[in-house]
């Protein structure tokens, strides 16, 4: 196997194992370990030839997926499921990326996998968000506090969260694309060309055909963030990013990165990572 990776993760990121078994490996499908990761933006992984199946499944703001050539965003209440033996690159997006994972193998995967991804592994909205994160929280309850029939229970709660990933795609099917999906990826695109100029939540707003209210609460479904808020975060990435790489000053971060002056950037700094973009910048190097 083939791996290499930077793990590191923001508070709150945790995950959980099964202990390895030979009977358990023997169960149409066996949940090695999971969990949920708050990315920083030095994260990735990439690796092949594990073998293993991983499901991956986006909280808020969006992943980069590479893997069997398919190159795809993952954004929030989006899943993937895949195979790792092929090549397999993932990163947050500029706007970071909150995640739920779960590495399963057994024989039943390669089915599933066909069955959620007819075509080739894409980034698949889940029918019902809501009850699609109490499966997951089954199973991180369940692997909290493991019982003589931990295998058996994990397979059940396994079987449960990828058979919701068919019945996602079969609702696809029925009900057609998600409405206005294209529209929201193009204020993201717009965000993420512009977000360098003096532009407000106006500006990105919903075309003609959608109302600015019912815009912005498809944009928050599909983003984890409204227009203004995706745009704010956007540009506090971008300034992270300076901060590490460059030795600007704080001004010129500021006003690069659209926040007017450095006052209000270090205010929006604050409020967002608790602390001064000064202050960051030190302890981070």
């Amino acid at each position: 196997m083939k791996m290499r990776y930077d793990l590191t993760l923001d508070k709150d990121s945790f995950s959980l194992a099964v202990p390895p078994d030979a009977d358990r490996e023997r169960l149409p499908l066996f949940m090695p370990s999971g969990g949920q990761y708050h990315t920083t933006p030095a994260y990735f992984t990439e690796r092949e030839g594990l073998d293993s199946y991983l499901l991956l499944y986006t909280l808020a703001g969006c992943g980069l997926v590479d893997t069997a050539g398919q190159a795809l965003r993952l954004r929030p209440a989006e899943a993937v499921f895949f195979d790792c033996q092929p090549h397999q690159f993932y990163r947050p997006g500029p706007e970071g990326w909150t995640f739920r994972w779960m590495h399963v193998s057994g024989s039943s995967c390669a089915a599933f996998a066909k069955r959620i991804h007819p075509q080739h592994p894409d980034a698949l909205p889940v029918r019902d968000p809501a009850a699609f994160g109490r499966m997951f929280d089954d199973l991180f309850a369940l692997l909290r506090t493991p019982s003589v029939d931990l295998d058996v229970e994990a397979n059940l709660a396994s079987t449960r969260l990828l058979t919701e990933l068919v019945l996602s795609r079969s609702h696809m099917r029925r009900s057609g694309a998600v409405a206005h999906r294209e529209d929201v990826a193009q204020a993201v695109a717009f965000i993420e060309r512009h977000w360098q100029e003096k532009i407000d939540a106006g500006d990105i707003l919903s075309p003609a055909h959608i109302s600015p209210f019912h815009f912005t609460r498809l944009f928050k479904e599909q983003t984890g963030r409204s227009p203004y808020e995706y745009l704010i975060q956007h540009r506090l990435n971008m300034a992270v990013r300076d901060l590490l790489q460059t030795d600007d000053t704080i001004a010129e971060i500021a006003v690069r990165n659209g926040f007017g002056d450095a006052t209000q950037f270090i205010r929006r700094f604050r409020r967002h990572y608790g602390t001064t973009p000064a202050t960051f910048r030190r302890h981070v190097h």
